[in-house]
């Protein structure tokens, strides 16, 4: 049995997101992602992100490739997990069978996620790439 990584302040994660319907990448001083994108989807209890060690940002797309799904126009959001902790949250590695750097974020144990997070940490993302092919 492999241990799981420990996850340092300083390891950066990664999510893909689409800018379709043109709503999830803001274009300010640098590329953020918005609240929506980076939030978790109706179908996940705790938004789906890569540790950018093990999964890098092409390999993060290639992983949809790989399952027919067309990745041209998507990017990656990059926010390093000091920045997540600082705003009460918990980055959990979740390896998948697709995704051996998948990780989960996490309300701290006994509190909820708030919409203020969503933008408190939206704010701190950069877009590290957008697959144009």
């Amino acid at each position: 049995m492999t241990s799981k990584p420990r996850i340092s302040d300083d390891d950066t994660i990664l999510k893909r997101i689409t800018d379709f319907p043109n709503n999830t990448i803001l274009r300010k001083e640098r590329l953020t992602a918005t609240s929506f994108a980076i939030r978790p989807r109706i179908d996940e209890p705790y938004p789906s992100w890569s540790l950018e060690r093990i999964t890098p940002s092409d390999a993060l797309l290639d992983i949809e490739e790989r399952k027919g799904r067309k990745m041209t126009g998507w990017s990656v959001a990059a926010v390093q997990v000091r920045q997540v902790r600082e705003l009460g949250l918990e980055v959990v590695h979740a390896p998948t069978n697709d995704d051996a750097g998948h990780c989960l974020i996490k309300p701290v144990p006994g509190e909820q996620f708030t919409n203020k997070v969503w933008s408190q940490l939206a704010k701190v993302t950069r877009i590290v790439c957008t697959r144009t092919r």
